[in-house]
């Protein structure tokens, strides 16, 4: 063994047990002359100059400080005037429990100041300081008790004399006598008993008062008055009676630099400059402080302008040079400690203290050289180093040397490394047994990293491997699109707006010619819309189109296949497959890395936590991303810590390392994921582990047997554990894939999802198959929900449906039917089922998730007719053929065979189609073989409200003798479709119930106009009749013309109608009714409210023979008179009737009827009396239309009427009646010339044209006298 190179070593002892032999060495100071002489002489010589009262000893932490003080207490020429006051003992960050009444009891320098003054009023016995005012508990010393015997006895003893000085001796022993006592044997046993009652009470007396001052003292308490601001202050009479009663003339103060506060040396000061001015103390007593420079340099420092203690300060020059004076003036000297250990020579050190563990060589296996570089750039302390190497002797003893099962893979340099994490951090290796430590965090933060990357990668993978196989089938999906697109047609009939579409027609992407053509489908995935023509027949017979355009996602929904342009785009599949290679191996390398290599890789993250990115500058963080290499620094708790990891010397394994390893049955990595999964109940899905470490992590616990709890714990979700049970306990194994199935939460989902993607098909299969019974999103996330590639999935979709129950399910949506109906032919388990039960459960499932079979010629026996009493298939010409042909698939047929009702039923369910199909056969087939069983099959149709809209296309495709002869026969709901096509007769009966239940609509009406008639039996009440006589003159939209609404309504008979019935609307009726006599001809018929159009009432008293006769001016409206005059419709004697009714029928008139009807009546030149002209124009009849009227009466009016007339007419027509004298002007006209060529002669000289430049041409006459 070489020599130790520290000699302070602790000796080895016999026997030659384990825990002898370990080489250690106490790291108490140690004084070695070669470092530490000259300190101690410089203190000696400080000391005994006569001027000083402080000494500052200054060096950094480790330097030796403690080492020269040491040595000086020891070697100084009066030890006992020396005392070392140390505050080790108080903790830097821990203020007081209790709120003290005096706020500054919490001060930092006040705390100092207690502590120091506690370790002064201890350091002398309560006998050497009997004036203190504190009392302290001490047991009684002997040498007060012999004090307390010897005076007792000097007591007697004066007694003796003083009785023997007064004569009373003689009388004492007469006394005596009498009692049989002597003398002598009486002062004996007083002064014995003097002695033993002294010591008694002395013993009593001094025992309850040390228990008293052990019970207010105690501990003793120190605290500060509310009226103090310090301890010194407030005990300094206890520190000067210290001082006077110790003799000490030299003081040292250790680790006060421990808390950064420079105040308290001011207070130091003051009293070191009291202690040796005090005349009480009287001797000169030096402080000796121990400090770091540092606080050597805020000493006497001034804030600075920000007020920030500690920092620099920022002064220059002169100023700075007085602020470092001021500082110096606090020490009367400074002795400097120059360093011996530092990061520049801490690793030739460190090589010393650890040569006999380091490896020489790379073939020898020790300490690596270049840890011992690396602890050295952050160990710069000898008493540390020795530490580090005390603690290593141990841990290489306990884990290597002496270890009955060393842990795999242990090194001597992994060793060292926990020792340095200990030594530089213990409180977080001390957590890394309870796994709270941060490594501990950081293993966290490290599975999830790994994690999110294999789930990325994973993801990109089966992404990968998808866009492969796609790229390798997209002629048979384009084959597949085009198949269902085709068989889409019928359904696309529906989609035309206001005509009826027979034909669709695709032109392009991709065409009729080519619905399988990959460039087309390319070019929809690409965002092309496919265009499609409807053809067909508007409401006029007339052949149409529309165009209407299918979007990708439109398609898509149709065809139940997604339109993705990932999957249809072409792709370079070599470039695919080294992506997939690539892909892999980052994979492998994310499952079998160390944390070296993984710290050298910035380019996989994670997303950051809150606080990561912070506590680890120059992290490699993007968008809350932080690599392992940021989590390190954020996790570590020290820099060496961070080094060790990033350099490879502290593994992942670090846990198992730093406790002994008992690896009889359990191996580190079954070890490793014991502790980090299976005791917290937290899985490592992607945790390695091979056959081996499984077996083991199952015998250790206790899961060898199928039923052991273990298998109920979700600890057990890692893919090597579950690939295991697969093979070699399926019991096991069926236990863990039910718990799977039935909790179904996120880290189940998360699991099953990375099971199925990186697991050999026949593992994944399996635990589905395993999952299914009990599973309820079995088929969910199978089809949909999980990201896997296409074979994969339909391999898994197959095993569940191969095992899955026939109990009620949840997870069978429209996208897992999506699914289903467009992979059915590749999914065995149900295409060919093993047996008919299977084969029902999976139609069933098919059933619920609204999946189709679309060509049923795929399926085999038995599966097909699971399918045929499922309905899962669509309407098409080729499932018609599988399920029969034509003569098998009629309606009748279908619904006279037991067996085949399911297919009935699924026929009137899906009739458009299925008429559709059936019209495709060839030969065409007909819906309906018996025209006998017609009305029953339209029954079955009719009792379903949303078939209703087919029952028209099914009518027509029936043959022509399916009729129903009376509608009573049959449900309401088809009667239009039957009426439409003429399926029935125009009789009164079924005309009159389908007014009651749909009143005259356009198809009744149709019907009616072609017929011409409605047969009416006798026997039918006029009642009924005149009721739909009535109805059907009310249809004018049904039956927009007259005369075929007279004809029906003539036909039915219905007698003499109600004038009241007839609307307004209607009025164009009243003619042709009076015509054939359906109407009264009375002044009823001729409401005015009724006729008020001029066309109906012309025809009206066209048609009538008795109008003149009650015409009045009710019935006659004024506004109509005119025309009515004017009317060739009139008959001769009704236009008499009316002029003579004249005045009587000018009630009401307005102005502009009189003015129409005076018009009227001089056009036909009816000559009038001057009562019927008179009444015109008080009517209001204007003075032109007056004026023709006069002149069509020509000389059969006489000339007194003639001026009787024109008076009234007032202006000048009054005045060229009358005649007197000026000039008149009237309109240049022939009827105003009849007029005046009357009056010539007679009221005026004769009438003129003469034209005037205020009059225009204008008739004039001069009036004059009148003459007769």
């Amino acid at each position: 063994m070489d020599e130790d190179p520290r000699p302070h070593r602790i000796a080895i002892r016999w026997p030659a047990r384990t825990g002898n032999k370990i080489p250690l060495v106490t790291l108490a100071p140690e004084y070695n002359p070669g470092h530490h002489q000259v300190y101690v002489d410089l203190l000696e010589r400080a000391l005994r100059h006569p001027d000083t009262r402080s000494v500052a000893l200054t060096g950094s932490y480790g330097s030796g400080k403690s080492s020269v003080l040491r040595a000086l207490g020891r070697r100084w020429w009066d030890r006992r005037r020396v005392i070392e006051l140390s505050l080790s003992t108080l903790n830097p960050d821990m203020g007081p429990t209790v709120q003290a009444e005096n706020p500054a009891e919490s001060e930092m320098s006040n705390r100092i100041q207690k502590e120091l003054v506690k370790q002064l009023l201890y350091r002398l016995p309560p006998s050497k300081t009997p004036r203190s005012r504190f009392p302290r508990a001490s047991n009684p010393s002997w040498t007060t008790g012999v004090s307390v015997a010897t005076t007792a006895a000097v007591v007697a003893g004066l007694t003796w004399m003083a009785t023997a000085l007064a004569g009373w001796q003689p009388t004492i022993a007469g006394r005596l006598d009498e009692i049989g006592w002597t003398a002598p044997w009486f002062w004996s046993a007083l002064t014995a008993g003097l002695v033993i009652l002294a010591v008694v009470a002395w013993r009593m007396l001094a025992g309850r008062y040390a228990l008293q001052a052990g019970l207010k003292a105690g501990a003793l308490i120190v605290s500060l008055e509310p009226t103090s601001s310090s301890y010194f202050d407030q005990y300094l009479d206890e520190i000067m009676y210290f001082f006077q009663v110790s003799k000490t003339s030299v003081v040292l103060i250790e680790d006060v630099d421990r808390f950064g506060d420079a105040v308290v040396f001011d207070t130091l000061r003051a009293l070191n400059t009291l202690v040796n001015s005090s005349g009480q103390v009287g001797r000169r007593v030096v402080f000796v402080y121990a400090i770091r420079d540092s606080v050597l340099g805020q000493i006497g420092a001034k804030n600075n302008s920000d007020g920030l203690a500690g920092s620099e300060s920022v002064l220059e020059g002169p100023a700075f040079a007085m602020d470092r004076a001021n500082r110096a003036k606090y020490f009367d000297v400074i002795i400097p400690i120059v360093p011996f250990v530092s990061t520049g020579n801490a690793r030739d050190l460190m090589m010393r203290v650890m040569k006999r563990h380091v490896a020489d060589t790379a073939d020898v296996k020790g300490i690596s050289p270049a840890l011992i570089r690396l602890a050295a750039r952050h160990v710069a302390d000898m008493r540390t180093l020795w530490s580090i190497r005390n603690e290593f002797e141990v841990h290489v003893d306990r884990m290597m040397t002496s270890a009955s099962s060393m842990v795999p893979g242990i090194s001597k340099d992994i060793v060292l490394s926990l020792v340095l994490l200990r030594a530089t951090s213990p409180d977080s290796y001390e957590r890394i047994r309870l796994t709270t430590s941060p490594l501990d965090s950081l293993v966290e933060r490290w599975l999830a990293l790994v994690d999110a990357n294999i789930d990325f990668r994973t993801k990109n993978l089966t992404e990968l491997r998808t866009q492969l196989e796609n790229s390798e089938s997209r002629q048979l999906r384009a084959e597949r699109a085009g198949q269902l697109l085709d068989s889409l047609r019928p359904a696309l009939l529906t989609m035309a707006r206001g005509i009826t579409a027979t034909r669709v027609e695709f032109a392009g992407p991709v065409t009729d010619a080519d619905l399988a053509e990959l460039a087309g489908w390319e070019q929809i995935a690409d965002g092309a819309p496919l265009r499609m023509t409807l053809w067909g027949l508007d409401g006029y017979g007339r052949r149409v189109n529309e165009q209407t355009l299918l979007s990708p996602e439109m398609i898509a929904n149709l065809i139940g296949i997604p339109i993705d342009p990932q999957v249809w785009q072409e792709a370079d599949l070599a470039h695919l497959m080294d992506e997939v290679d690539s892909t892999e191996k980052e994979i492998t390398f994310l499952r079998h890395h160390t944390w070296e290599q993984l710290y050298a890789r910035t380019d996989l993250t994670v997303k950051s936590n809150p606080g990561e990115v912070a506590a680890s500058p120059n992290t490699e963080a993007q968008d809350d991303k932080i690599s392992f290499g940021g989590l390190v620094r954020a996790y570590a708790p020290t820099p060496l810590a961070r080094d060790l990891i990033a350099q490879g010397y502290l593994p992942r394994h670090f846990a198992r390392y730093a406790s002994m390893f008992y690896g009889a049955v359990v191996g580190l990595n079954a070890a490793e994921y014991i502790s980090r999964a299976i005791e917290p109940g937290a899985p490592v899905l992607e945790y390695e582990l091979d056959e081996e470490a499984v077996g083991q992590i199952l015998v250790e616990q206790n899961a060898v047997k199928d039923d052991a709890d273990l298998f109920d714990d979700p600890s057990v979700y890692n893919l090597d554990i579950v690939a295991y049970l697969l093979k070699h306990q399926r019991g096991a194994a069926k236990r863990v894939a039910t718990h799977l199935a039935q909790r179904w939460e996120e880290p189940e989902q998360k699991f099953v999802g990375r099971f199925f993607q990186r697991e050999e098909p026949e593992m994944s299969t399996a635990l589905a198959a395993l999952m299914a019974p009990t599973w309820q999103q079995a088929l969910r996330y199978t089809a949909v929900d999980a990201q896997l590639a296409p074979e994969t999935r339909l391999r898994l979709v197959d095993s569940v449906l191969g095992a899955i129950s026939a109990e009620k399910r949840d997870d069978l949506d429209s996208d897992v039917g999506n699914y289903l109906s467009e992979h059915y032919a590749a999914l065995p388990a149900l295409t060919d089922p093993s047996d008919a039960h299977s084969a029902t459960i999976v139609m069933t499932i098919m059933v619920a998730a609204n999946g189709t079979i679309h060509d049923l010629t795929d399926l085999e026996p038995s599966a097909l007719a699971a399918a045929a009493q499922a309905s899962v298939y669509p309407m098409t010409p080729t499932n018609l053929r599988a399920l029969g042909g034509a003569d098998c698939v009629a309606l009748d047929v279908l619904r006279l065979q037991p067996t085949s009702r399911p297919i009935y039923d699924h026929c009137l369910e899906n009739l458009a189609l299925y008429l559709d199909a059936l019209a495709q056969l060839e030969p065409a087939g007909t819906p309906v073989h018996v025209p006998a069983e017609f009305a029953t099959v339209l029954g079955d149709i009719a009792g379903e409200p949303p078939r209703l809209a087919l029952v028209d296309q099914f009518v027509e495709t029936t043959s022509i003798e399916c009729r129903v002869n009376e509608l009573e026969d049959i449900a309401p709901e088809v009667w239009t479709a039957l009426v439409g096509h003429r399926r029935t007769d125009p009789t009164f009966g079924n005309i009159q119930r389908y007014m009651r239940a749909y009143g005259l609509d356009e198809n009744l009406g149709g019907f009616l106009a072609e017929h011409g008639n409605i047969r009416t039996p006798e026997a039918t009440p006029q009642p009924e009749r005149r009721a739909v006589a009535i109805e059907i003159l009310a249809g004018r939209q049904a039956l927009p013309t007259v005369a075929t609404r007279v004809t029906l309504v003539s036909s039915i008979a219905p007698g003499t109608l109600p004038i009241g019935q007839i609307e307004p609307e209607d009025a164009n009726l009243v003619g042709p009714l009076l015509t054939i006599g359906l109407l009264a001809d009375e002044p009823e018929t001729f409401d005015a409210n009724l006729l008020a159009r001029w066309e109906d009432f012309e025809a009206a008293v066209g048609a009538s023979q008795e109008f003149g006769s009650f015409s009045d001016a009710t019935t006659m409206p004024a506004r109509h008179l005119a025309k009515t005059l004017g009317s060739r419709a009139l008959h001769g004697s009704t236009g008499a009737a009316l002029i003579a009714k004249l005045s009587s029928l000018l009630t009401g008139a307005t102005m502009a009827d009189a003015t129409d009807i005076t018009c009227a009546l001089a056009e036909r030149f009816e000559l009038l009396d001057l009562p019927r002209i008179d009444a015109l124009r008080a009517a209001g009849a204007s003075d032109p239309s007056l004026v023709h009227l006069i002149a069509a009466q020509g000389e059969d009016l006489s000339l007194a009427d003639l001026r009787a007339i024109l008076v009234a007419m007032a202006g000048d027509y009054s005045r060229v009646s009358r005649g007197g004298s000026g000039t008149v002007r009237f309109a240049n006209d022939r009827n105003h010339r009849v007029i005046l060529a009357r009056l010539s002669g007679v009221t005026h000289t004769g009438a003129k044209e003469k034209q005037t430049i205020r009059y225009g041409w204008k008739l004039e006459a001069s009036l004059k006298a009148p003459s007769f």
